[in-house]
């Protein structure tokens, strides 16, 4: 099940690192349900979730002999939603892990000034890689996608006549159609015609699907993604690793301070619930 669970994160294009990791954390709570005597999923309940994490709280880093971090313990957390979201999903398996955890500031959301966003499409070079930057710019930022929604992209799900985005299925199950301003269609459109077309032209292929492509026609993956991402927080004289994610903590937190409901930015981010959403008004408001 495990590596099922490896395979399934695999697919839906999350980190290296959260592909390796998710598994070992999902593996050390299954060990302690069993040193409880709990030997089936099923038999599972929320406060043995509770008790599991109150142990880890207090649990020592043998190396350190120092309390985890609270990243670390919501590491964990992060991980086993993953778990539980796999387990329904493929196996019909409930595993409710909804327990509060409190992180203090880990909660918060990073997120760039306006004029920092401003700053990183001004890096973009001109030409075929500038056009290939500004468009992953306006998928996570514009539209404000998760790390794996822009990998998994379809060329298809770009429907420029309605200006939406289809956002398949991913995270929480949800799908969701996201309107394109007329900035983010116009820098998307260039990139097809100048990146993307000419690019599976050369190499006489019209049988790849993926909107963001390599130089050879392979679909970009999250770490070359990232390291794009990279090279223009460099460019742009930021001198701190901007992720992925950040972006779109960014676009939610602009569009809030824009005066948009949270209702529509929970739609947009495709959360399942408001609560999700409510952290960038704390966020703002600081």
């Amino acid at each position: 099940m495990l590596n099922g669970f490896q395979q399934w994160l695999h697919v839906l294009g999350y980190a290296n690192s959260t592909v390796y990791y998710s598994p070992v954390y999902a593996r050390s709570f299954l060990h302690f349900m069993e040193q409880m005597k709990i030997n089936r999923i099923n038999d599972i309940r929320n406060n043995h979730i509770v008790i599991y994490f109150n142990w880890l709280s207090k649990k020592k880093n043998l190396r350190t002999q120092q309390l985890f971090t609270r990243h670390y313990l919501y590491n964990h957390y992060s991980a086993l939603k993953r778990f539980s979201r796999y387990l329904k999903e493929l196996n019909g398996i409930i595993l409710d892990v909804s327990i509060r955890l409190t992180l203090g500031r880990l909660t918060e959301p990073k997120c760039l000034e306006r004029e920092q966003i401003s700053k990183l499409y001004k890096a973009c070079l001109h030409g075929q890689k500038g056009d290939l930057d500004r468009a992953i710019l306006a998928l996570y930022y514009g539209l404000g996608l998760r790390r794996h929604e822009g990998v998994l992209l379809n060329i298809d799900d770009l429907i420029f006549s309605n200006q939406v985005v289809y956002v398949a299925p991913g995270k929480n199950g949800v799908e969701r159609y996201v309107p394109m301003s007329s900035f983010v269609q116009h820098i998307l459109e260039k990139y097809v015609t100048r990146y993307r077309k000419p690019i599976l032209s050369k190499i006489g292929t019209i049988s790849q699907d993926a909107v963001l492509i390599s130089r050879t026609g392979t679909r970009l993956c999250g770490n070359q993604i990232y390291n794009r991402l990279q090279q223009l927080c460099i460019k742009s004289g930021l001198d701190y690793p901007v992720a992925l994610h950040t972006l779109r903590h960014s676009i939610a937190t602009h569009l809030l301070e824009s005066g948009l409901e949270l209702e529509s930015i929970s739609w947009f981010l495709g959360h399942k619930s408001l609560d999700s959403t409510q952290i960038y008004t704390h966020f703002i408001h600081k």
